[in-house]
């Protein structure tokens, strides 16, 4: 994986439907990077809020033997953070277009 991102560059992103097939059964964590006051007003099911400002405190809580799913609001903090934790020795991807795109995701699949 980090020779396939040392050549195209960027970090591991997953869609909402790819996340849903991937992660759907299987055993995982999802990190909501945004603000307690936007995870309070809606996360996709079995996420942990741990805002992006306080994620380089938080890294040693995180078990590295689980994938680990990166989700913000539209991607982007998202990307970075995903980006840490790569180099931090994690097995991190990141929600492409974060709750943005899970939300059009969510009200397309209905």
């Amino acid at each position: 994986m980090n020779l396939v991102r040392a050549i195209l560059g960027g970090v591991p992103e997953i869609s909402p439907v790819g996340y849903e097939k991937r992660y759907g059964n299987k055993e995982h964590i999802i990190v909501d990077l945004r603000n307690s006051n936007m995870f309070d007003g809606g996360h996709i099911d079995g996420a942990i809020n741990i805002p992006f400002s306080k994620l380089d405190k938080k890294l040693k809580a995180l078990p590295k033997n689980q994938p680990i799913v990166c989700v913000c609001q539209d991607g982007t903090r998202g990307r970075e953070a995903t980006d840490m934790l790569l180099k931090a020795g994690y097995s991190v991807t990141n929600l492409a277009g974060g709750m943005q795109a899970w939300r059009k995701h969510s009200r397309s699949a209905r």
